[in-house]
């Protein structure tokens, strides 16, 4: 999951980034963080579901879904 935007990314966290992802079942990012494209890429070579939402607020509902918590 990656919760922080643009702002929040680098060299440093793309490269943990690109080292996670291939481990990973699910992907859920705020939008504003995959403006390169970045999650897209990564997910679609690892083959891994990948949500994004506009707002930190829809997370919730998201996590409810994929966990299966009512």
């Amino acid at each position: 999951m990656h919760i922080g935007g643009m702002a929040r990314r680098g060299e440093l966290s793309d490269r943990f980034i690109a080292a996670v992802v291939p481990a990973s079942d699910h992907l859920v990012i705020v939008r504003e963080g995959n403006e390169d494209g970045l999650f897209t890429k990564l997910s679609t070579q690892s083959k891994i579901t990948l949500e994004s939402v506009e707002k930190l607020a829809e997370l919730d509902g998201v996590l409810r879904r994929i966990f299966r918590v009512k």
